[in-house]
């Protein structure tokens, strides 16, 4: 069977899954959280439509090979085909199809043709990812036990409840940042650490993850560091089609557990909170600015707010905010999301000449920064920064959640051979 082939039935198959799953796991439980069956069969040709250009971007991408076509066909299947089996059952804004489609599109041809390269212009050593490793570890280290006195946490209750309960504790701002970029430094330490066999520094690192899992209750967090031992050790380079078969894997659990036991916990898990949830936000905030009147951010509320300009939003504690509680009906909600909805909250339609470029670039970038390096590690990244595109603003997502540190630390990651 050839490989393309493979991948129509993988994905057309994994498509139906959701579908089923969402129809029958996430509508009947979460309908009250606006998950609802207003589906139609124009509804369905649309979603139908796009999980099709998405089948096709996903064949060609997977051709290229490279760490940010892993991440591009990641988007593919974590956001675009839930984001069309939300719209199958979802009555939207006629416009937001269309806007989906356009900003899908936009992206895959700057991929394909922008003609973007790089040059060593800034020093790598070995010495600074060491140091930066170390510091970021050791910092958060102290910054668990001066906060959180050292807990660990090994379950996934009351993950909410702490997150705002964090919130409302006060740090100086290079704590905040140490701490959110701690997520992706703990993930490459793990692995490096795998690699070069140093058990008691794998120990350190688990235990670090842990602590900041117990800190700041990211479930991401917590799974990042099965990932990594499950991708270190069981990756080869003949799993090049894991992606699919790892989420047909995940459905078919669900859907065996839901048939079994009529309980939805893994659906509720994963597929909800991590598929659909950024979609549903996503579409959202897009209605958020079908109301007359409103204004879009201009990134007032993010990179200009530093040059003196005011966020639009301010009285309602950010844009982000307030979708938290259109959302959830509660004021201390954030509503967190990347590609799609926040990325139109800044221009609008306009976002579709600015962001699909932005991104290419950073993703042209990741390629550049993983040369040589280990393909086990930027398996575990790539996982973890189309997850971090899709769920935070493009600009928070740069440098708070420490995408440009990841690609430093790419940059001057030991290598086997000198490039």
């Amino acid at each position: 069977m050839g490989k393309n082939l493979r991948i129509i039935i993988l994905l057309s198959l994994y498509y139906y899954l959701l579908i089923w799953g969402y129809e029958n796991m996430i509508i009947p439980k979460w309908e009250y959280q606006g998950f609802v069956n207003e589906s139609s069969p124009e509804n369905f040709i649309m979603s139908c439509l796009g999980v099709v250009i998405t089948i096709l971007s996903y064949i060609v991408l997977d051709k290229k090979d490279t760490p940010s076509s892993m991440v591009m066909n990641l988007f593919n299947l974590l956001f675009y085909i839930p984001l069309y089996v939300f719209i199958a059952y979802t009555k939207t804004v006629s416009s937001f199809f269309l806007f989906c489609i356009l900003y899908q599109l936009a992206l895959f041809l700057c991929y394909l043709y922008l003609p973007i390269s790089f040059r060593p212009l800034i020093p790598r050593s070995k010495r600074y990812f060491t140091f930066i490793i170390s510091f970021v570890l050791i910092s958060t280290l102290v910054i668990n036990g001066i906060y959180n006195g050292f807990k660990i946490k090994l379950d996934l209750s009351d993950v909410y409840e702490n997150r705002l309960a964090v919130r409302d504790i006060s740090m100086p701002s290079i704590f905040n940042y140490i701490k959110s970029s701690s997520y992706f430094v703990g993930i490459i330490a793990l692995i490096y650490g795998l690699k070069i066999r140093n058990w008691s520094f794998v120990a350190f690192v688990t235990l670090i993850q842990l602590m900041s899992f117990a800190f700041g209750a990211s479930k991401t967090q917590f799974f990042s560091i099965f990932i990594c031992y499950i991708a270190f050790f069981f990756y080869t380079e003949k799993l090049r089609l894991w992606a699919p078969i790892s989420l047909l894997f995940l459905i078919s659990i669900s859907i065996v557990e839901f048939k079994i036991f009529s309980t939805s916990e893994i659906s509720d898990i994963w597929a909800r909170r991590s598929l659909f949830v950024p979609v549903k936000i996503s579409y959202t905030m897009y209605d958020f600015f079908e109301t007359p009147g409103r204004e879009f951010l201009y990134l007032r509320g993010s990179v200009f707010r530093f040059l003196g300009f005011e966020d639009p939003y301010a009285t309602q504690e950010g844009f982000q905010r307030l979708i938290g509680y259109m959302l959830s009906g509660k004021e201390a909600t954030n509503a967190n999301t990347g590609l799609l909805g926040n990325d139109y909250a800044q221009f609008g339609w306009w976002s579709l000449l600015v962001f699909p470029f932005l991104r290419v670039y950073l993703l042209k970038m990741y390629d550049y920064c993983a040369q040589g390096v280990d393909k086990r590690i930027v398996v575990v990244l790539s996982i973890f920064i189309a997850f971090t595109y899709i769920s935070g603003a493009f600009f928070t997502v740069l440098i708070t959640n420490g995408i440009l540190l990841v690609n430093y630390l790419l940059y001057c990651f030991p290598r086997e051979k000198r490039l």
